[in-house]
């Protein structure tokens, strides 16, 4: 089984503000969690077909999003 970590900073640290995503049997779990120690925050479960949709709503609701300027760094 795989799983793809996202955090929301530059250095990343393991269970440390990361989002968790594993594919099983057709159907994404989400996982989140801010500290090491404890359970995750935040566990969605989606279909395949609506995966991104549910990726994008909790990028939202965590406010991941920036503001874009416009400008490339």
């Amino acid at each position: 089984m795989h799983a793809l970590l996202i955090s929301q900073s530059e250095t990343f640290e393991f269970r440390h503000q990361v989002l968790k995503i594993e594919l099983q049997k057709l159907k994404f779990h989400f996982s989140y969690s801010e500290r090491h120690s404890i359970k995750p925050l935040l566990e969605l479960e989606s279909s395949h077909q609506q995966g991104f949709e549910t990726l994008e709503y909790f990028l939202k609701r965590r406010k991941w999003f920036l503001k874009s300027t416009g400008e490339i760094k």
